[in-house]
């Protein structure tokens, strides 16, 4: 049944907790081991553009919320569209980047 869910999943196995832009980007590369040669900044990138072409602008802000400094500055926010923020408020993407030049001041 899980794998109807999850490709790959095991419960038992806690997520990594991946602080830094190149631990995460040699984890990823480290999946994609088996497939065709791929870099995987490049294909990251690809990715992240891709769920921000796909999920509401609220999902995107809560996922960049949830994430590392290192990780989140690393998201191409110029591929997040214009439209409904988290609370409702429209943002435009460099409104975008202004909360979260205010969210790394705040963290820092």
């Amino acid at each position: 049944m899980r794998g109807a869910y999850y490709d790959q999943w095991r419960p038992a196995v806690q997520p990594a907790r991946l602080r830094d832009l190149d631990r995460f980007l040699a984890r990823v590369n480290e999946k994609l081991a088996g497939v065709r040669p791929l870099d995987a900044r490049d294909a990251t990138h690809a990715v992240l553009r891709v769920l921000c072409r796909h999920l509401d602008r609220g999902q995107v802000l809560k996922v960049l919320d949830a994430l590392p400094q290192p990780i989140r500055a690393f998201w191409p926010l110029g591929a997040v569209p214009a439209g409904t923020g988290a609370r409702g408020a429209k943002m435009s993407a460099a409104e975008a980047r202004e909360t979260e030049a205010s969210r790394g001041k705040a963290g820092a």
